[in-house]
């Protein structure tokens, strides 16, 4: 008996291996939690769960998902957590796997730091630059911006200023 034979599928390969990388990247989250907050009910919603959630601050501890220099003076955490007003986070602000709260920790720290026109040297895979001439500084930076077209919700990007 001829049995037909499988066909390997790259894109499988691809699946797994997200799915892979997301639960272990959880289960770290989940590690931090336990190492970095032993009384985890002061800081976070609840304990470990194993339903593939990552953890999820208090709201009142939102704060604490974004990475800050632990030797920032107050004036540099606060210019930082003023980026994105409190009113402007999105939904999943609070959890250890928020877009905007990582952002915010690796862009807003390039702007309080006064190092954001490092972007500018960023290339394409053509090696063109990749935000053309645009000349990015702290002032011509922004990390929300407001859309109101396509009853599309606000989402997390930079803007940049037009040349």
């Amino acid at each position: 008996m001829n049995l037909p034979i499988a066909k390997h599928n790259p894109k499988n390969d691809i699946v797994s291996k997200y799915n892979n990388f997301k639960a272990d990247l959880i289960k770290r989250f989940w590690d931090y939690q336990k190492n970095q907050f032993p009384d985890w009910s002061d800081y976070f919603e609840r304990p470990f769960s194993q339903d593939g959630r990552p953890p999820v601050f208090l709201v009142q501890e939102a704060w604490r998902n974004i990475i800050i220099n632990p030797n920032a003076s107050e004036q540099e955490k606060d210019a930082l957590l003023q980026l994105i007003p409190e009113s402007e986070h999105h939904k999943w602000f609070r959890s250890m796997n928020s877009s905007q709260a990582l952002a915010l920790s690796i862009l807003g720290n390039l702007v309080i730091h006064n190092s954001i026109d490092c972007l500018s040297k960023l290339m394409d895979d053509e090696g063109d630059n990749l935000f053309g001439s645009a000349i990015i500084t702290p002032n011509s930076f922004s990390m929300e911006h407001k859309i109101n077209y396509l009853r599309a919700v606000s989402y997390t990007h930079l803007t940049l200023p037009t040349i």
